[in-house]
């Protein structure tokens, strides 16, 4: 991943963060690595990936330095489980993957509204290209997960300018007047970009 799509990746971190200490239900863990997260522990928790990157060039190919039109993928998964319900009533809802879906539909929607509502965060790419999200409720002996999974392509410019090692520093130049004596000294004229 280059700098720039991490850049983007971490402030996504850093405006979901600011805006899970205000939501309910509030997230235990904020990552950004891949991980097996345990329910006692670490659920409901929301992992952000910067997830794919791919660089089409922008206008004629070898025409200059090389530039890109870059689109990342943001991943962003969402994963939340029920509890195993003490009175008969209640069994039916944790054990319904819809009741799950009602728990996780208000992250799901925090998660966009607070990305593409901050302005430093939409300041960083041009645009968003594409939104998708998908869901999942797998199951673990009687405990069901709920899954979502928001990807977000976002699309930004890339410019790799040349490296000259040996750059341009300095001109020694030496003269003689046409016609001089072979003997006279020559003219010598020093730039030193270094000085000026």
């Amino acid at each position: 991943m280059t700098p720039e799509a991490l850049e983007i990746r971490d402030a996504a971190v850093m405006v979901l963060r600011q805006a899970m200490m205000e939501a309910e239900p509030v997230l235990k863990h904020i990552g950004i690595n891949r991980q097996d997260l345990e329910p006692d522990d670490q659920l409901p928790a929301l992992i952000v990936l910067a997830d794919r990157e791919r660089h089409q060039p922008d206008g004629d190919l070898n025409a200059g330095e090389p530039s890109f039109i870059t689109e990342l993928s943001l991943v962003f998964l969402l994963k939340t489980f029920g509890d195993a319900a003490d009175d008969a009533d209640d069994i039916d809802q944790w054990r319904n993957p819809n009741a799950l879906e009602s728990d996780l539909q208000p992250s799901s929607e925090m998660i966009v509204r607070a990305l593409l509502s901050n302005p430093k965060f939409v300041g960083l790419f041009e645009g968003v290209a594409s939104m998708e999200e998908t869901r999942s409720f797998p199951r673990d002996g009687e405990t069901f997960y709920a899954q979502a999974r928001i990807e977000m392509v976002v699309q930004y410019r890339m410019t790799f300018p040349p490296y000259v090692p040996d750059d341009y520093r300095k001109t020694v130049l030496v003269t003689k007047r046409p016609g001089a004596d072979p003997d006279a000294p020559p003219l010598k004229t020093v730039i030193d970009l270094a000085s000026t």
